[in-house]
C-alpha cells in the first residue's frame, strides 16, 4: 500500500493556494504599472540612491588616481528590488499580489532602466528606440574612479567595448546606462554588457596648442611637413618628418630655451617659430611658414587613455 505523501489537509491547501494564485495572475493581466514607479526602480537598477559605503565599503579600495572594475550581480539587483517592493507589505494579501505583479514590474523597470539616461538627454525623442534590443536582461559592468582628472577635465568622455569587439568600430561599443559624478573627484559608469577595454578621453572637440611630454616629464616637440592635400589645394595636411631615420624634433634642451615661464610654462613664441624654422630647414623643407604653418605645427588632439580588464 502506498504511504500518503502529504496528508489531506495539507494537500487541499496546497491545491487551493495554486489556485488562487492562477486567480490572482488573472487579475493583473492588463494592469499598467504607474511610471512613476517605473521610472524610481529603473534609478535603483542603476544603484541610484545606494550608500556609497555599499559600492566601496573602505578608502583603500579606491585609493587616490585608481580605477576599479566591477559586474554587477542580477539576482543582487533582483533582490534589491524585492526588497524595496517589499515595503507595501502589510498582508498575506498584498504579498500575493505583489509576486503576482513581479515579473512584469522587473521586465519594465529594466527596459526603463536602458531608456533612462539617453532619455535624459534627449527628452523629446522616441522612447522606444532608446530602450534594449535585446529580449533578456543583459549582465552589468562598470568601474569607478577616483582621480583628479574628474574635476579637472569635466567633460570627459568614456566609451566601452566588449571582448572580441572592434575598438575602431563605434556600432561595436557598449551602451552607457549610467555616469555619473558621485563626488568631484570619482566617476561612476554602468554599462550594459561585459566591458573588456575602456577608452577615456577628453571631449573631442578640444583641440588646443601643446607640446609632447616624454616618460621623463621632459618637454619637447615633434615636427611635421605641411603640404597641400593632392585632391585639394586649399587644404592643408601633415606628415612626419625624418632625418637619417630619426623623428625631426625640438628636443627638451632647445625646448627649455623658448620657455619664458617654466612654472606657469609660458612659451617664447617668436623664438619657437624660429627654431620650428631652423630644424625644418635643416630638414631640407623650404616651403613657407606663416602664422597657419605654425598653427598646424603646435595643435595637438585630446589625449585618450586605455584601460584593458583581464
Amino acid at each position: 500500500m502506498m504511504k500518503k505523501l502529504m496528508p489531506p489537509s495539507s494537500a487541499q491547501k496546497f491545491l487551493k493556494n495554486i489556485k488562487n494564485r492562477e486567480q490572482i495572475e488573472s487579475l493583473h493581466d492588463n494592469d499598467s504599472i504607474p511610471p512613476e514607479l517605473v521610472t524610481w526602480l529603473a534609478r535603483l537598477k542603476l544603484l541610484h540612491g545606494v550608500p556609497f559605503h555599499y559600492l566601496v565599503p573602505h578608502e583603500k579600495m579606491l585609493p587616490q588616481e585608481s580605477i576599479r572594475f566591477f559586474q554587477v550581480d542580477l539576482n543582487w539587483l533582483k533582490c534589491l528590488l524585492e526588497g524595496a517592493l517589499s515595503l507595501g507589505n502589510t498582508t498575506q494579501g498584498d504579498q500575493d499580489h505583489r509576486q503576482a505583479l513581479s515579473p512584469t514590474i522587473h521586465k519594465q523597470a529594466h527596459q526603463e532602466a536602458t531608456a533612462l539616461r539617453q532619455n535624459m538627454i534627449l527628452p523629446n525623442a522616441s522612447k522606444i528606440h532608446s530602450r534594449s534590443q535585446h529580449n533578456s536582461e543583459q549582465p552589468l559592468s562598470g568601474f569607478l574612479l577616483r582621480s583628479a582628472v574628474v574635476s579637472g577635465w569635466p567633460g570627459l568622455e568614456i566609451e566601452a567595448y566588449p571582448s572580441g569587439a572592434d575598438t575602431e568600430d563605434p556600432n561595436q561599443k557598449l551602451k552607457i546606462l549610467r555616469m555619473e559624478r558621485l563626488s568631484d573627484n570619482i566617476v561612476l559608469c554602468l554599462f550594459e554588457g561585459i566591458l573588456q577595454n575602456v577608452f577615456i578621453h577628453e571631449p573631442t572637440e578640444g583641440l588646443h596648442f601643446g607640446v609632447d611630454i616624454d616618460e621623463n616629464l621632459k618637454l619637447y616637440k615633434e615636427l611635421w611637413e605641411i603640404s597641400s592635400d593632392p585632391n585639394n589645394s586649399q587644404i592643408k595636411v601633415r606628415k612626419e618628418i625624418e632625418k637619417n631615420g630619426q623623428r625631426v624634433t625640438i628636443n627638451s634642451q632647445e625646448m627649455n630655451e623658448c620657455i619664458r615661464d617654466n612654472k606657469k610654462k609660458v612659451l617664447k613664441v617668436s623664438q619657437l617659430k624660429q627654431k620650428i624654422v631652423d630644424k625644418l630647414r635643416d630638414a631640407g623643407i623650404n616651403e613657407e611658414f606663416t602664422s597657419a604653418e605654425f598653427a598646424l605645427q603646435m595643435v595637438e588632439g585630446v589625449q585618450n587613455v586605455k584601460f584593458s580588464t583581464q
